[in-house]
């Protein structure tokens, strides 16, 4: 980005444009070039010291980790991000971090856990009014299939029915508890 547009003034405007950047890469496929950007807009927004944008990208970084395979890394972005949505109070954006976290609980093959997750965030939702985006959904759904696969119609809907009975509290800190090396060592044992 040019030097001189941060000495417009538009500090702000600049951050959220190279995450905007990050994002039309990442729809792409480009991995790489939205790596950059997010990193890019993250280093800006932290200069800032703009928490929403810092959470917002942490998420997108996060996204980024979990398509590649490293889902720790992906959980440790993750529970940055969601962190500080709820230091934010921002419950929207802790329900759709419930939502990331459950689908990468989904591609660790660690379907109760995700389901429940799943069903947390849900739950929230509800209570906030505020489903998610059409193509959010469409996307959550496709994470979640091999859990439900995995699990079978009972046992889905009984651990989807735990965690929308979970308080979110209760919810918040198991997400951030949730220890995904421990989980890979539980599927494949020494």
């Amino acid at each position: 980005m040019p030097e001189d547009v941060y000495k417009a003034g538009d500090s702000a405007g600049v951050a959220w444009t190279l995450s905007y950047q990050g994002n039309v890469a990442s729809e792409k496929g480009d991995r790489i070039a939205a790596r950059s950007f997010y990193e890019e807009s993250l280093a800006a927004f932290r200069q800032l010291r703009d928490a929403w944008g810092i959470a917002s990208v942490l998420s997108d970084l996060a996204g980024l980790r979990r398509d590649e395979g490293d889902y720790a890394e992906a959980h440790r972005l993750y529970g940055e991000s969601i962190r500080m949505f709820h230091t934010l109070g921002h419950k929207r954006g802790v329900a759709r971090l419930l939502e990331c976290l459950a689908a990468t609980a989904a591609a660790q093959s660690n379907a109760e856990y995700s389901l429940r997750l799943a069903g947390a965030a849900a739950a929230l939702r509800q209570q906030l009014g505020a489903p998610p985006a059409p193509g959010e959904q469409s996307k959550l759904e496709k994470a979640l299939e091999s859990a439900r696969q995995m699990l079978g119609n009972a046992a889905g809907l009984t651990a989807w029915m735990k965690g929308w009975a979970m308080p979110v509290e209760q919810t918040f800190q198991e997400a951030l508890g949730y220890d995904a090396e421990s989980a890979l060592r539980d599927l494949n044992p020494a």
